[in-house]
Protein backbone atom coordinates (compact mmCIF):
# COMPACT_ATOMS: atom_id res chain seq x y z
CA UNK A 1 0.00 0.00 0.00
CA UNK A 2 1.57 3.56 -1.00
CA UNK A 3 -0.51 5.54 1.99
CA UNK A 4 1.01 5.91 5.53
CA UNK A 5 -2.30 6.80 7.39
CA UNK A 6 -3.26 6.41 10.74
CA UNK A 7 -5.68 3.52 9.43
CA UNK A 8 -4.07 1.87 6.65
CA UNK A 9 -4.03 -2.15 6.20
CA UNK A 10 -2.00 -4.04 4.19
CA UNK A 11 -3.19 -8.06 4.46
CA UNK A 12 -0.85 -10.40 3.02
CA UNK A 13 -1.74 -14.03 3.82
CA UNK A 14 -2.26 -14.17 7.62
CA UNK A 15 -0.44 -11.14 7.91
CA UNK A 16 -2.24 -7.86 8.91
CA UNK A 17 -0.54 -4.69 9.27
CA UNK A 18 -1.84 -1.22 10.88
CA UNK A 19 -1.05 2.25 11.68
CA UNK A 20 -2.61 2.43 15.35
CA UNK A 21 -3.92 -0.87 17.12
CA UNK A 22 -5.93 2.03 18.60
CA UNK A 23 -7.01 3.50 15.69
CA UNK A 24 -8.33 0.51 13.75
CA UNK A 25 -11.26 1.26 11.76
CA UNK A 26 -14.75 -0.34 12.26
CA UNK A 27 -14.55 -2.24 9.00
CA UNK A 28 -11.84 -4.32 10.43
CA UNK A 29 -13.05 -5.30 13.39
CA UNK A 30 -13.47 -9.15 12.90
CA UNK A 31 -9.72 -9.51 11.50
CA UNK A 32 -8.70 -7.23 14.62
CA UNK A 33 -10.67 -10.57 16.48
CA UNK A 34 -9.13 -12.98 14.29
CA UNK A 35 -6.38 -15.56 15.87
CA UNK A 36 -4.92 -15.86 12.57
CA UNK A 37 -3.79 -11.91 12.04
CA UNK A 38 -0.09 -10.81 13.20
CA UNK A 39 -0.18 -7.15 13.90
CA UNK A 40 2.86 -5.13 13.30
CA UNK A 41 2.30 -0.89 14.58
CA UNK A 42 3.60 1.06 12.00
CA UNK A 43 5.91 4.11 12.99
CA UNK A 44 3.96 7.64 13.63
CA UNK A 45 2.80 9.74 11.48
CA UNK A 46 3.53 13.55 11.21
CA UNK A 47 0.26 15.38 10.37
CA UNK A 48 0.43 18.44 9.87
CA UNK A 49 -3.18 19.31 10.42
CA UNK A 50 -4.11 20.58 14.01
CA UNK A 51 -7.40 19.35 15.43
CA UNK A 52 -7.41 17.08 13.00
CA UNK A 53 -10.55 15.37 14.07
CA UNK A 54 -12.52 18.36 15.67
CA UNK A 55 -13.51 20.55 12.85
CA UNK A 56 -15.47 22.87 15.19
CA UNK A 57 -12.43 24.10 16.53
CA UNK A 58 -11.91 27.66 15.87
CA UNK A 59 -8.53 27.15 14.31
CA UNK A 60 -10.92 25.53 11.53
CA UNK A 61 -13.01 28.75 9.13
CA UNK A 62 -16.23 28.11 8.20
CA UNK A 63 -17.99 29.90 5.47
CA UNK A 64 -21.41 29.62 4.99
CA UNK A 65 -21.35 26.52 7.00
CA UNK A 66 -21.76 25.38 10.20
CA UNK A 67 -20.16 22.10 11.92
CA UNK A 68 -22.01 19.55 14.36
CA UNK A 69 -19.70 17.79 16.36
CA UNK A 70 -20.25 13.79 17.62
CA UNK A 71 -22.70 13.70 15.21
CA UNK A 72 -22.16 10.05 13.85
CA UNK A 73 -19.51 7.26 14.31
CA UNK A 74 -16.51 7.87 13.04
CA UNK A 75 -14.20 4.96 10.88
CA UNK A 76 -12.30 4.28 13.92
CA UNK A 77 -15.94 3.06 15.96
CA UNK A 78 -15.89 6.39 18.00
CA UNK A 79 -18.16 8.92 18.29
CA UNK A 80 -16.13 11.94 16.77
CA UNK A 81 -17.61 11.91 13.14
CA UNK A 82 -19.03 15.70 12.57
CA UNK A 83 -21.81 17.15 10.54
CA UNK A 84 -20.50 20.08 7.62
CA UNK A 85 -23.90 21.87 7.28
CA UNK A 86 -24.01 24.68 4.48
CA UNK A 87 -25.91 27.69 5.06
CA UNK A 88 -28.71 28.77 2.70
CA UNK A 89 -27.01 31.73 1.35
CA UNK A 90 -27.18 32.02 -2.46
CA UNK A 91 -24.29 32.08 -5.38
CA UNK A 92 -21.43 31.51 -3.08
CA UNK A 93 -19.30 28.53 -1.92
CA UNK A 94 -19.64 26.48 1.36
CA UNK A 95 -16.85 25.59 2.96
CA UNK A 96 -14.22 24.91 6.23
CA UNK A 97 -10.19 25.89 6.14
CA UNK A 98 -7.26 25.42 8.38
CA UNK A 99 -5.21 28.44 7.08
CA UNK A 100 -1.16 28.93 8.24
CA UNK A 101 1.70 28.84 7.70
CA UNK A 102 1.67 24.62 7.55
CA UNK A 103 5.91 24.19 7.20
CA UNK A 104 6.78 21.75 4.55
CA UNK A 105 9.80 20.47 2.51
CA UNK A 106 10.17 21.97 -1.19
CA UNK A 107 10.01 19.87 -3.80
CA UNK A 108 8.07 17.01 -1.77
CA UNK A 109 5.07 15.11 -2.34
CA UNK A 110 2.55 15.69 -0.05
CA UNK A 111 -0.57 12.95 0.74
CA UNK A 112 -3.55 14.87 1.58
CA UNK A 113 -6.39 13.20 2.59
CA UNK A 114 -9.78 13.25 5.00
CA UNK A 115 -12.73 10.97 5.53
CA UNK A 116 -16.35 11.69 4.06
CA UNK A 117 -19.53 10.17 4.41
CA UNK A 118 -22.04 12.11 2.54
CA UNK A 119 -25.69 12.63 3.25
CA UNK A 120 -27.70 14.55 1.56
CA UNK A 121 -24.95 16.13 -0.56
CA UNK A 122 -22.59 13.68 -2.75
CA UNK A 123 -20.33 15.64 -4.19
CA UNK A 124 -17.48 16.65 -1.72
CA UNK A 125 -14.17 18.62 -2.99
CA UNK A 126 -10.94 19.21 -1.03
CA UNK A 127 -8.10 21.59 -1.83
CA UNK A 128 -4.43 22.16 -0.69
CA UNK A 129 -2.80 25.91 -1.50
CA UNK A 130 0.92 26.16 -1.15
CA UNK A 131 2.39 29.61 -0.49
CA UNK A 132 4.41 29.67 -4.26
CA UNK A 133 0.58 29.58 -5.66
CA UNK A 134 0.45 26.10 -6.39
CA UNK A 135 -3.12 24.70 -5.55
CA UNK A 136 -4.89 21.22 -6.44
CA UNK A 137 -8.63 20.88 -5.94
CA UNK A 138 -10.38 17.34 -6.51
CA UNK A 139 -13.98 16.60 -6.21
CA UNK A 140 -15.63 13.48 -5.58
CA UNK A 141 -18.83 11.68 -6.29
CA UNK A 142 -19.75 9.46 -3.51
CA UNK A 143 -23.34 8.74 -4.89
CA UNK A 144 -22.31 5.01 -5.80
CA UNK A 145 -21.09 2.41 -3.19
CA UNK A 146 -17.91 2.63 -5.32
CA UNK A 147 -17.53 6.31 -5.12
CA UNK A 148 -15.58 8.15 -8.20
CA UNK A 149 -13.70 11.32 -9.56
CA UNK A 150 -15.91 13.66 -10.63
CA UNK A 151 -12.55 16.34 -11.79
CA UNK A 152 -8.99 16.01 -10.88
CA UNK A 153 -8.53 19.93 -11.17
CA UNK A 154 -4.74 19.63 -10.95
CA UNK A 155 -4.75 17.04 -8.64
CA UNK A 156 -2.25 13.86 -8.76
CA UNK A 157 -3.17 10.77 -8.32
CA UNK A 158 -6.71 11.21 -6.48
CA UNK A 159 -8.28 8.22 -5.19
CA UNK A 160 -11.81 7.59 -3.58
CA UNK A 161 -11.50 3.98 -1.17
CA UNK A 162 -14.82 3.05 0.40
CA UNK A 163 -13.63 2.20 4.39
CA UNK A 164 -17.24 0.66 5.48
CA UNK A 165 -20.13 2.31 7.56
CA UNK A 166 -20.85 4.68 4.76
CA UNK A 167 -17.68 6.50 4.79
CA UNK A 168 -15.00 6.85 2.42
CA UNK A 169 -11.64 7.86 1.91
CA UNK A 170 -10.94 10.74 -0.73
CA UNK A 171 -6.81 12.09 -1.33
CA UNK A 172 -4.99 13.46 -3.67
CA UNK A 173 -0.96 14.17 -4.18
CA UNK A 174 0.74 17.78 -4.10
CA UNK A 175 3.96 18.99 -5.44
CA UNK A 176 4.24 22.33 -3.67
CA UNK A 177 7.46 22.63 -5.58
CA UNK A 178 9.83 24.96 -4.13
CA UNK A 179 7.49 26.54 -1.70
CA UNK A 180 8.36 26.29 2.31
CA UNK A 181 4.58 26.74 3.20
CA UNK A 182 1.11 25.38 2.76
CA UNK A 183 -1.28 28.55 2.73
CA UNK A 184 -4.65 26.68 3.68
CA UNK A 185 -6.54 23.26 3.46
CA UNK A 186 -10.35 23.22 2.73
CA UNK A 187 -13.03 20.84 2.07
CA UNK A 188 -15.72 22.03 0.25
CA UNK A 189 -19.75 21.14 -1.14
CA UNK A 190 -20.84 20.87 -4.19
CA UNK A 191 -23.74 21.04 -6.17
CA UNK A 192 -24.38 19.23 -9.53
CA UNK A 193 -20.46 19.63 -10.23
CA UNK A 194 -20.57 23.51 -8.81
CA UNK A 195 -18.58 24.96 -6.10
CA UNK A 196 -21.04 28.05 -6.30
CA UNK A 197 -24.16 27.85 -5.57
CA UNK A 198 -27.43 28.49 -3.33
CA UNK A 199 -27.32 26.76 0.16
CA UNK A 200 -29.88 24.71 1.66
CA UNK A 201 -29.83 24.48 5.15
CA UNK A 202 -32.33 21.64 5.21
CA UNK A 203 -30.45 19.48 2.35
CA UNK A 204 -26.89 20.00 2.61
CA UNK A 205 -25.07 17.56 5.06
CA UNK A 206 -22.18 15.42 4.88
CA UNK A 207 -20.20 14.39 7.42
CA UNK A 208 -16.26 14.59 8.07
CA UNK A 209 -13.52 13.25 10.18
CA UNK A 210 -10.08 12.47 10.26
CA UNK A 211 -8.02 15.31 7.66
CA UNK A 212 -4.42 14.35 7.25
CA UNK A 213 -1.61 16.27 5.21
CA UNK A 214 1.71 14.08 5.58
CA UNK A 215 5.00 13.77 3.21
CA UNK A 216 4.90 11.07 0.93
CA UNK A 217 8.18 11.44 -1.26
CA UNK A 218 11.06 13.86 -1.93
CA UNK A 219 11.58 14.78 -5.15
CA UNK A 220 15.41 14.58 -6.50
Amino acid sequence: HDHPGVVELIITRRSLLVGSLASLPAYAQDLHNDPRAIFMVAPPINNLIRFSQDFTNALWLKTNATITAAAVVAPDGTLTGQTFVENSNGNTTHYVRQPGSFTIIPNTIYDISVYVKPATRTQIGIEGYSGSGTNAYPVFDLSTPAGSIQSANNAKNAKVMPVGGGWYRISFYLNPGASTSFTYMNIYSYLAGAQTYTGSIVTSAFYIWGFQVEPYKTMP
